[in-house]
């Protein structure tokens, strides 16, 4: 593979070869929706609880990826994702990368986060994002001791820079799949906190 490989492969999501088929998942999407939406770095109180609106208000289902240390802020706004229909995934303790961390550092790391998200919610955690989609074999060995199973995306619409809404429907417009549904649709990354900050 290289060096310049390998570091391409650690540092960009849509690089999935050579991860075992049993540790990636798909997201659940509704057979009417044409994206599968996923929120990263939450939950955040006064965001979390407006996306969640919306998404009711549209009947769109959505999977959110949330950092323990948050969930232990906001239990309520963990316990509303689960209880409104929603995926619920872990993003992590914290929003370290996994480069150059050993696995068994990731490994101690994951399951006290998954257990901690699994108490707070009252249901098993088994989808897991690293942050910023960075992966390395030590993650891997980690993710498959612990029992997760990854989860990546498909395409990013930059709306950690806060785009006015003009600009994120159109980002969003050209990461959505146009006419008939014939497959599995692209899994779309958005965020709903902003890394460690509430």
């Amino acid at each position: 593979l290289g060096t310049v490989g390998y570091a391409g492969w650690c540092l960009w999501p849509r690089w999935r070869w050579g991860i075992a088929a049993d540790l990636r998942a798909a997201l659940p999407c509704p057979s009417d929706q044409r994206v599968c939406l996923s929120f990263d770095d939450g939950p955040t109180p006064g965001l979390t609880d407006q996306i969640l609106a919306l998404l009711r208000q549209h009947g769109v289902q959505a999977t959110f990826f949330v950092l323990t240390h948050k969930a232990r802020r906001c239990p309520d706004l963990v316990r509303r994702i689960a209880a409104e229909g929603h995926g619920l995934g872990l993003h992590g303790e914290d929003h370290r990368v996994a480069l150059f961390r050993s696995a068994s550092d990731l490994q101690a790391s994951l399951q006290r986060a998954r257990d901690e998200l699994s108490a707070i919610v009252g249901q098993p955690i088994t989808l897991f994002r690293p942050s910023h989609g960075w992966k390395n074999r030590a993650l891997l060995q980690a993710v498959r001791r612990v029992g997760l199973r990854l989860v990546f995306w498909d395409y990013g619409v930059w709306d950690t820079d806060a785009p006015p809404p003009s600009v994120l429907r159109k980002r969003l417009y050209w990461a959505t799949p146009q006419g008939p549904r014939t497959d599995r649709p692209p899994t779309v990354l958005l965020h709903d906190g902003r890394d460690d900050r509430l």
